[in-house]
């Protein structure tokens, strides 16, 4: 979400006079239904041997007893085609801030070869200078040290601050820089990810900021006084986010999308990488005998996980992120659980919760209660009264800010990454997620996602239809905007 944090203020200025120069705009991604009543095949990749292997297999390979949901799921995946899967690894769910620094901090602190930021916030505050010290110390240990920063996300960070990096000898480059190229506004890079050695990789919604240094699960018992303090705490300290520490050859994958970023963003033909001698390097460190984040070595894989790495630019013809999302949530079974910060999805979206909750699948939404961002907020309670009606349950979550971007399907189909339900993830920014297949992780989201509706209140249709008439009006005045939001 580009409006994350300080950002947004220049960015609905951009965007006001930008929906003035545009005449028409860019319709919603393709998703087209799959037919997977004859799909027999999935292709998977492991140690960048790819080969075609039926879905039973691969079932049982994600699973000892699979299950008909994993297999119907991975039917729909091998018809949707795009990305491979990706076997033998293991992935390991960080709920908020320090959990996911604290993961963070011991991979880099055991790199050995080279480590990779790119970033959509990066603050000068504690939590900022921590890691950019530990970025400076690495670079003087001798790692190749690789920074990309969003360059609107990143307004209020002094350039000086990156400097620092540069002097130590890491590489930084600046996304899309807002000064003097206006044409460039609306692009912004919004993933989330560290790769370490091509072997440990980070994903998620978490920035690089204080909002995050305090857990959210603590935040509902400490807060007190009225609700508007409480929020206003829960701005600053209270941040919900989840994020995902993947070991084995998926982190592989994250390093050759970075590098596709790095390449295709350096002015600088001395600073690209030629990715086959890159990958090749990097077969060396997730092939048969990788290092492990304890530093010893193993003749066996990472882990059990299949994970697939998807990732989307505004370029792209098929934004992939949108089509397996939507796809899931058509060929759900029995649940769709959604924790999504910034909501205020397409119609052909609308249109896949409603029918899929009208065919009896469980169709829960954790929302946030309030939000740093008041439009898109609003622009997506615009929706509640269509998706209340079609039995959808909505649940707002008021003791933190909710920045989380996850959701798990039929307990066997999993995703957490940077990604919002909005037209600004799907059509204007990059963004990445993971997915993770398989009943074990997806237990894992099942427990955070009840965690998550525990702490959150439901929005029930009798008592959304009683909402002020001025909420009405703010709901129709954001949706307006929910293109450029």
């Amino acid at each position: 979400m580009m409006s994350e944090k300080h950002a947004y203020p220049l960015r609905i200025l951009a965007l006001v006079i930008l929906s003035g120069l545009v005449g028409s705009c860019r319709a919603a991604p393709d998703a087209a239904p799959v037919d997977t009543t004859h799909q027999k095949r999935v292709m998977t990749v492991h140690d960048d041997a790819r080969k075609a292997v039926s879905v039973k297999k691969l079932a049982d390979a994600i699973e000892t007893d699979s299950s008909a949901d994993l297999e119907h799921h991975l039917r729909a995946i091998s018809a949707r085609g795009g990305p491979p899967l990706i076997r033998d690894n293991d992935v390991r769910l960080l709920i908020d801030g320090p959990a996911t620094y604290s993961a963070m901090f011991v991979a880099l602190e055991q790199a050995k070869k080279s480590i990779d930021l790119e970033i959509y916030i990066f603050e000068d505050d504690e939590v900022g200078h921590d890691l950019r010290d530990m970025l400076v110390k690495r670079a003087g240990d001798g790692l190749r040290v690789r920074v990309i920063y969003d360059s609107l996300g990143c307004l209020t960070t002094p350039r000086e601050f990156f400097e620092v990096l540069v002097e130590a000898g890491a590489e930084v480059l600046e996304f899309n820089p807002v000064k003097g190229q206006p044409h460039k506004l609306n692009h912004r890079d919004h993933r989330k990810i560290l790769i370490v050695d091509g072997y440990i990789g980070f994903t998620g919604g978490i920035n690089i900021s204080d909002v995050y240094s305090r857990g959210s699960a603590s935040t509902g018992f400490r807060l007190m006084g009225s609700k508007s303090s409480q929020q206003e705490h829960a701005r600053k300290e209270g941040w919900r986010d989840t994020q995902v520490q993947i070991r084995g050859p998926a982190a592989a994958e994250l390093q050759r999308i970075f590098l596709e970023t790095w390449n295709a963003n350096s002015d600088s033909i001395a600073r690209r990488d030629d990715l086959s001698l890159t990958q090749n390097s990097l077969a060396e460190i997730s092939g048969s005998n990788p290092v492990l984040s304890t530093g010893n070595a193993s003749s066996g894989p990472a882990g059990d996980k299949v994970v697939r790495i998807i990732a989307s630019a505004p370029d792209d013809e098929h934004n992939v992120i949108y089509s397996d999302l939507l796809t899931a949530i058509q060929q759900a079974r029995h649940s769709v659980h959604l924790t999504m910060a910034y909501f205020s999805p397409d119609r052909r979206t609308i249109r896949a919760l409603k029918t899929t909750a009208e065919r009896g699948v469980d169709v829960v939404l954790v929302l946030p209660g309030f939000s740093d961002v008041s439009l898109i907020f609003d622009a997506g309670r615009a929706h509640y009264t269509t998706l209340l009606k079609s039995g959808v349950k909505i649940y707002e979550r008021q003791d933190a800010l909710l920045h989380a971007k996850s959701a798990v399907i039929d307990g066997v189909w999993s995703t957490v990454g940077s990604s919002n339900m909005d037209m600004r993830s799907f059509l204007h920014n990059n963004e990445l997620n993971a997915v993770v297949l398989g009943s074990e992780f997806g237990d894992a989201m099942e427990d955070m996602f009840a965690e998550d509706k525990k702490r959150s209140h439901e929005i029930t249709l009798a008592h959304w239809k009683q909402r002020p008439l001025s909420n009405r009006a703010r709901e129709m005045f954001a949706s307006l905007w929910d293109y450029w939001l």
